[in-house]
């Protein structure tokens, strides 16, 4: 018996955008200062 795992895998899914768009903004942010 799982306990929610539709809730768990939005979460993960919601915690690897976060990530990914923090990545992103770090990414550029650093390129800019660079530039």
């Amino acid at each position: 018996r799982q306990k929610h795992p539709k809730l768990f895998k939005k979460q993960r899914l919601y915690t690897y955008e976060e990530l990914k768009h923090r990545a992103v903004y770090y990414c550029s942010s650093h390129l800019t200062l660079h530039m």
